[in-house]
């Protein structure tokens, strides 16, 4: 698989991840009858039950034999209620998948350490273990992290700037 074959699966798995935050309130997925019927043909899954995004994980996981990832996607994990605990079932799976204790990692961090795993990519995951990334300046010393952090409703020390970038583009989306 070349590299921007993985960057696409990446970016599909982590638009199918944010994805089910919106229904995490337990409403099921408007089916489009044509286009999900085929999808779900191919993922090997009932129709009507997945968002596109999640039936195209389900498809780019099997293709790749990560049964975890197909399974989180199926099981619907994806979908747990994010406002039950911070350790949701999602969340626990992906720590589970990536090998590390539950409630230490973002969703983000957990996607990005799994697939830094999957490229057995030694530097990159100790930069996700390691929390590197949260080594960034005090949201005091960027303005625009401040500002994106201002539109959406939360505080920009709590994340990184590529989680709130992550977070804006799942609302654009």
């Amino acid at each position: 698989m070349t590299s921007s074959s993985k960057t696409i699966v990446l970016s599909a798995v982590i638009a199918a991840l944010l994805s089910g935050a919106a229904f995490a309130s337990g409403a099921a997925p408007a089916p489009n009858a044509s286009n999900d019927a085929q999808l779900a043909a191919s993922a090997g899954v009932q129709p009507g039950i997945y968002t596109a995004a999640e039936l195209q994980a389900i498809i780019d996981a099997k293709r790749d034999n990560d049964s975890r990832t197909a399974n989180y996607f199926i099981s619907g994990a994806n979908r747990a209620n994010p406002a039950q605990n911070t350790d949701s079932v999602g969340l626990e799976q992906l720590a589970r998948a990536a090998g590390v204790q539950p409630g230490q990692y973002t969703q983000a961090e957990l996607v990005g350490l799994i697939e830094a795993q999957k490229e057995n990519d030694a530097v990159r995951v100790e930069y996700w273990l390691s929390h590197a990334n949260r080594n960034t300046p005090d949201a005091s010393a960027n303005p625009g992290k401040i500002q994106l952090a201002k539109t959406l409703g939360v505080n920009p020390d709590d994340y990184s700037l590529s989680e709130l970038v992550l977070m804006q583009s799942s609302i654009s989306d």
